[in-house]
């Protein structure tokens, strides 16, 4: 009996945890939030003991991860972008050669000119052609006074974006940066000879996975891709398996406060209840000793 009881509480107190978690990252971006599934655990069934006494406690598997979606918050910042669908953000680690995913879009021009997230990791993006069918404006002379590059690799199909503070001496000005709900960058110089001069920089890359449940969590809104997960299959936002993209927003995490409340409360009674019934237990067998 006593084992019984343990079980539930050991059960019980590990649900406690995952909850204080999801309650914890309420407020963290792209958050997904888990849940903790309990099984019956039952003595063998060659003994003569009836069914209804041969239970033996619970057991609290692996906590699963909801991948559903979360409420988008209007930043207006060009650089935060949210995925409303199964899609993640494809990363370059910092620290090594690894793949990244996440569902933080929050991004940030670093010293360099690369668009990067909080850690360094820097998104993938489809590259754009050597030729373009935006507006060009040739130009013979040499180019000074440069803040930060833009490269482009015709001969890759991914790669980092770089941006910049550009200036070509009395001919062109970095004005602003522009986004397409398709994922696509630009980059608005000024005007020359009347007219606008516009960059197109690269796409925004997203990975769809044949299990979402299946990445491994880990940390710092990075997901790696396991075998439960699949291989990642990397498209352009707005095909139906990769989800849209909405710039100047991020996505909330999937917490619902006053749910996990609820059962944080369902939990403690539970896990109190299983401590009492321990503690009466424990009493029983003194008094049997003492007798």
């Amino acid at each position: 009996m006593i084992s019984t009881v343990k079980s539930g509480i050991q059960a019980n107190s590990r649900d406690i945890a995952v909850i204080s978690n999801n309650i914890a990252n309420a407020n963290t971006t792209g958050f997904k939030k888990s849940h903790l599934n309990f099984v019956d655990i039952y003595r063998n069934a060659a003994s003569q003991i009836p069914t209804a006494y041969r239970g033996a406690g619970s057991l609290s598997q692996d906590p699963r991860m909801l991948f559903t979606q979360g409420s988008l918050d209007i930043t207006g910042m060009t650089l935060d972008v949210a995925v409303e669908g199964d899609g993640m953000f494809v990363l370059d680690s910092i620290n090594d050669d690894q793949r990244l995913f996440s569902r933080a879009g929050s991004y940030v021009l670093s010293n360099n000119g690369k668009i990067v997230d909080s850690d360094g990791n820097a998104p993938l993006f489809f590259q754009p052609t050597g030729t373009s069918d935006e507006e060009n404006t040739p130009n013979d002379e040499s180019i000074s006074n440069v803040l930060g590059p833009i490269f482009v690799e015709p001969t890759k199909q991914f790669g980092e974006r770089e941006l910049n503070g550009v200036s070509l001496p009395n001919i062109l000005t970095l004005r602003q940066l522009e986004t397409e709900p398709n994922g696509k960058i630009f980059a608005r110089y000024g005007e020359v000879e009347g007219r606008n001069t516009r960059i197109f920089l690269g796409q925004v890359s997203l990975a769809r996975f044949a299990s979402l449940p299946g990445l491994q969590a880990e940390g710092r809104n990075i997901f790696t891709q396991t075998e439960d997960s699949g291989v990642a299959n990397i498209g352009t936002p707005g095909a139906e398996p990769y989800g849209r993209i909405t710039f100047g927003a991020l996505e909330r995490s999937n917490v619902d406060v006053t749910t996990e409340l609820l059962a944080l409360i369902k939990t403690q009674q539970a896990y109190q209840a299983n401590a009492r019934i321990l503690q009466t237990s424990l009493e029983i067998g003194r008094e049997l000793i003492n007798n």
